[in-house]
């Protein structure tokens, strides 16, 4: 399965998330095609290391070009996923999903796909997503997607979120045990 050339060749960073974000948006997209774009993620990684700040919810955050446009990604997989149902918990498409999830050289840039196994993995992802809670950087987007899937059992592995210093965290505890408690 070839890399999608735009994704290898590009040499600016803009461009290329333009180039992603239309990946996201096209109407033949194979599973070919989505795992030859997370190859490409490992060219990026080393290619586009310069980095910018962002400020969130009053804190300067940190990122580097290769995060962001993995992040870019893991939306444009979600949009695809959107309209193909057959992708939806494709286990060909989810390993390595889940491979990058735990690869930390990806930093920030997981925490979409984090949510894709959430929106799109179904209850097979529940056990990588309780061990994702661990990892600080994507663990209040791990508490997302268990929350999307109703996932009961990781109730006691989300119960320290309820107490984050972070509030978008802590909101997201509180959202997952009202949804299973509604269960």
């Amino acid at each position: 399965m070839p890399i999608p050339t735009a994704f290898v060749e590009a040499t600016d960073w803009a461009q290329l998330k333009t180039v992603i974000h239309g990946f996201g948006d096209s109407d033949n997209v194979s599973e070919d095609d989505l795992l030859a774009a997370l190859q490409a993620s490992e060219i990026w990684r080393t290619r586009f290391t310069e980095s910018f700040t962002v400020e969130f919810r009053g804190e300067q955050i940190l990122w580097h070009h290769y995060e962001s446009l993995v992040w870019a990604l893991g939306e444009a997989f979600r949009r695809v996923m959107l309209r193909f149902r057959p992708y939806r918990r494709c286990e060909r498409i989810f390993a390595p999903v889940r491979s990058l999830c735990f690869d930390k050289r990806f930093g920030k840039g997981r925490e979409s796909f984090t949510m894709l196994l959430g929106q799109y993995g179904g209850t097979a992802q529940i056990s990588t997503l309780i061990r994702l809670l661990e990892d600080p950087e994507i663990s209040g987007h791990a508490v997302h997607a268990l929350r999307l899937l109703g996932a009961s059992e990781a109730a006691d592995s989300v119960r320290p979120f309820l107490e984050s210093p972070k509030s978008w965290v802590k909101k997201e505890a509180l959202k997952f045990f009202q949804k299973i408690e509604a269960v």
